[in-house]
């Protein structure tokens, strides 16, 4: 979540992710995949406004939607 806020509202391909979060791990598309539906739902219904997937392009934070997460408590998920 953090690569994706840091990237400015700018699409970030799941190659890009993969390499930043697992560095050096071998990490399939479906976990990514998981890991994003994981964010949402700790998020709430906000999660769905902010965190965007672009289909066949990437993941990206909509700009401006970034205070979402100051203001909502997150738990881990497990």
């Amino acid at each position: 979540m953090r690569h994706l806020i840091a990237a400015n509202g700018r699409v970030v391909g799941k190659e890009k992710l993969i390499s930043t979060v697992w560095p050096g791990i071998a990490v399939t598309d479906d976990s990514l995949v998981q890991c994003i539906h994981d964010i949402r739902r700790a998020l709430g219904p906000a999660g769905q406004v902010m965190l965007r997937t672009i289909p066949r392009r990437g993941s990206r934070v909509d700009p401006g939607t970034e205070g979402i997460i100051a203001s909502k408590p997150v738990r881990a998920v497990s």
